[in-house]
């Protein structure tokens, strides 16, 4: 079975118009491809001289996925600040993802966004498991069942649609949830924490899933309202904070296989919010 990174955040206004990532292994949206090489099987990953999978501002992430420089390519959404069509459309288009030409709802009509918990659906084509715990962003996982390929993504307003400001110096405590798929494995759903510490601009988390002893570790340094970053392990990390004093956290993550070139040993996507 084939696996794929789709960065989701890098499709355009359809899917960024707002901020966030998606990955894509086979480029099936070349706006995307601004992520790191996988590293050949064997040998040690290394950061892409490309930096943070993030697009060309097209207001911030390329254009159409949200503020946040997504991980795997990303999307920003620009637009002015309290125009009230405006909010609108970043909330109509962030609920769309495409692949392969394909353009997928993820939310439901009938589901609150921010109600808490996962979305999950199912049709002849797609499954997807969506986090809904967020107020600013979408993020989580679709598997395309015709290519046998999964999909994490990210996406959320850009700057200029929803106001996001960091502290200058601090700690915070996130909490949340994530949309894991480890290698021969379905989709996962398990937990996501991160300390983040705005003076230093580093960012630590860890993933927890179940049947899996050991977190995975998240390592990343913040630029602007962007991160990313590789871990001790060599899992990547791109994702972006939304809201006022960074009240929100989305990205995605993932890890190649030192065995098998271009394939994946695990990937995900993750939200999270700020404890009090």
């Amino acid at each position: 079975m084939q696996y794929r990174n789709y960065l989701a955040a890098a499709v355009t206004l359809g899917i960024l118009a707002a901020c966030g990532g998606n990955d894509n292994k086979n480029g099936d949206n070349p706006a995307a491809d601004g992520r790191p090489v996988a590293p050949a099987a064997g040998t040690p990953s290394s950061p892409s001289n490309l930096g943070s999978w993030t697009l060309p501002p097209k207001p911030d992430n390329s254009g159409d996925n949200g503020s946040g420089g997504g991980s795997g390519g990303g999307g920003k959404g620009g637009g002015n600040a309290g125009n009230g069509s405006l909010d609108a459309d970043w909330k109509k288009s962030i609920n769309k993802l495409r692949i392969n030409d394909q353009e997928i709802e993820l939310l439901a009509p009938n589901i609150t966004r921010g109600s808490g918990g996962f979305f999950k659906g199912e049709d002849d084509s797609y499954k997807k498991i969506v986090g809904n715990n967020l107020h600013n962003a979408l993020y989580g996982m679709v598997y395309d069942k015709q290519r046998g390929s999964y999909h994490t993504f990210f996406q959320g307003p850009s700057p200029q649609q929803v106001p996001t400001t960091l502290p200058k110096k601090g700690e915070a405590r996130y909490s949340g949830l994530t949309v894991h798929q480890a290698e021969g494995a379905d989709m996962q759903e398990g937990l996501a924490e991160f300390n983040v510490n705005f003076t230093t601009k580093d960012v630590t988390g860890r993933i927890s899933v179940p049947g899996k002893i050991d977190p995975i570790g998240l390592k990343a340094r913040i630029n602007n309202n962007t991160f990313s970053g590789y871990s001790d392990e060599r899992t990547f990390t791109n994702g972006s904070f939304y809201g006022q004093n960074a009240a929100e956290m989305s990205g995605v993550y993932e890890k190649y296989s030192q065995t098998q070139a271009g394939e994946r040993e695990f990937r995900g996507a993750f939200g999270a919010t700020k404890r009090p």
